[in-house]
């Protein structure tokens, strides 16, 4: 392990947070880097673009997550992250039903 010497912040849903506000006080933090944003290599064949649909992988990943309890119980908390801006996250997560992931 390493420790962290950047100070990270993000745009959450309900504000600013910092890297050690994502543990939520949890012991784990497990950060996924999702590609929301239009990019060459990750513009889907068929099936629209962004904003409707985010990265082909990013997408799959975020389809097979079940309720973050079962982490939570573990002392652990999922936190996925993008640079795409809240509004255009929220309007995903909905369209897609990604509800129950925090980004």
């Amino acid at each position: 392990m390493d420790g962290v010497e950047k100070e990270y912040r993000f745009d959450g849903p309900e504000g600013p947070v910092s890297l050690p506000g994502l543990f939520e006080g949890r012991r784990q933090l497990i950060v996924y880097r999702a590609f929301l944003r239009a990019r060459r290599h990750h513009v889907p064949t068929g099936g629209g673009a962004y904003p409707e649909r985010a990265c082909v992988g990013c997408s799959f990943l975020a389809d097979q997550v079940a309720h973050p309890a079962h982490l939570n119980a573990r002392d652990t908390t999922l936190a996925f992250v993008s640079r795409a801006p809240q509004a255009e996250i929220q309007g995903l997560k909905e369209r897609m039903g990604w509800e129950l992931i925090p980004w």
